[in-house]
């Protein structure tokens, strides 16, 4: 173990002893924990085609945000998310897919990205928190069934108070009966998958793999978890969906980003 290793944990368990147990919830203590991670919004003061104005805008959106509603992300993840979507603007019909939305923490603030570079929001979610494990798969992992549940009704809501809800569509249910089911039919500039499980995370990928655009790219917020990393690691996982095997690059401890090519596509002025 490395010496910053060795520090980071360190702090990380003084932080479980003696502060976290004095939070009255969940909320009180992201509000914390965002006093020491607000630094990760950095990259949005260099997000192309932005204005200052605009920049320093949807910073004080992302903030209420993250002080109002409960989630799992940091926002290094998003700035980082961020800074790759609005790389172009959006052509024609394009979309972008966020599977797991939790509390709309993250479609409120996609909402407020697609709706400024011109992107359609597709959100999909149980509505019922994380899928039920398989007794193989509890075996040998943490069991997240059930957990990260929320209403269909009250992400609408917040998205509808703190983001853009007019580019947002809602398809409820387990991945199984929507994205594999029916898969996407129309371009897919970006892929979400914040779901927990290797299981989910192929379903959405069967699910929008006939419909990627050149430059797509396909994040997980799940990297940190073995099953899925393995998936996504995996060569002939992408075979079976009639994919290349992509580029991974690791943009944080859970957050990863998979492309299939480097070439960036010009941003198309309005």
């Amino acid at each position: 173990m490395t010496p910053s290793n060795t520090l980071k944990n360190r702090i990380r368990q003084l932080y479980v002893t003696w502060i976290r147990p004095h939070f009255k919830s969940n909320l009180h203590q992201q509000r914390f924990k965002l006093l020491w991670m607000v630094w990760g919004y950095y990259p949005l003061f260099s997000l192309p085609h932005w204005s200052w104005w605009e920049r320093l805008a949807i910073l004080k959106k992302f903030l209420v945000i993250d002080w109002q509603l409960e989630h799992a992300h940091r926002p290094i993840e998003i700035a980082r998310i961020a800074t790759i979507l609005s790389e172009r603007k959006a052509a024609a019909g394009e979309v972008v897919i966020e599977a797991g939305c939790w509390n709309g923490g993250s479609s409120a603030k996609f909402s407020l990205i697609c709706q400024k570079i011109g992107y359609q929001l597709r959100v999909y979610d149980s509505f019922q928190g994380v899928e039920p494990m398989s007794l193989e798969a509890k075996a040998n992992n943490y069991d997240f069934s059930g957990e990260y549940a929320a209403t269909q009704e009250s992400v609408i809501n917040n998205i509808k108070k703190y983001g853009e809800l007019s580019v947002c569509t809602f398809y409820p249910g387990w991945f199984a009966d929507t994205l594999a089911a029916k898969p996407v039919t129309v371009p897919v500039r970006a892929v979400y998958i914040d779901c927990d499980l290797a299981k989910g995370t192929q379903e959405v990928l069967q699910g929008v793999s006939q419909s990627l655009a050149s430059d797509v790219c396909i994040f997980s917020q799940d990297f940190h978890i073995k099953p899925v990393r393995e998936a996504l690691l995996n060569p002939e996982m992408w075979q079976r969906y009639h994919l290349p095997f992509p580029q991974v690059d690791q943009l944080s401890e859970q957050l990863a980003v998979m492309r299939f090519t480097p070439k960036k596509i010009s941003y198309v002025a309005e």
